[in-house]
């Protein structure tokens, strides 16, 4: 079956940057993508949600949201967790999935 992070080192394959993506109000919501790294938020224009992808689109893949400018909260949300709210610049949450359920693995936020 291999290790748990072995498929988030076989999506890496493709192009660092194609993982890194920024994002602002005007792309709200946004709907992660299951090979995300990271998705960094712009909130200065207001409001940003970030939809997860469902646990099984994610399986063994690993998606941190990162407040980058602060002016309004961003809301994460998806299958099986309550909503994070980050409120607060470098403020984040890092989810992993099991297939089965979304696990908040590292956070910086109240």
């Amino acid at each position: 079956m291999g290790l748990p992070f072995q498929k988030q080192a076989e999506v890496q394959q493709e192009p660092l940057t194609d993982k890194l993506k920024s994002i602002t109000n005007s792309d709200t919501p946004y709907r992660a993508l299951a090979g995300d790294i990271r998705v960094g938020c712009d909130s200065t224009d207001g409001v940003i949600t970030v939809n997860m992808p469902s646990p099984e689109e994610m399986a063994g893949l690993t998606i941190c949201v990162y407040v980058d400018t602060y002016a309004s909260d961003v809301t994460v949300s998806g299958e099986g967790f309550s909503d994070i709210t980050l409120d607060a610049v470098d403020e984040f949450t890092a989810l992993w999935s099991s297939g089965k359920d979304l696990h908040e693995v590292g956070s910086n936020h109240a």
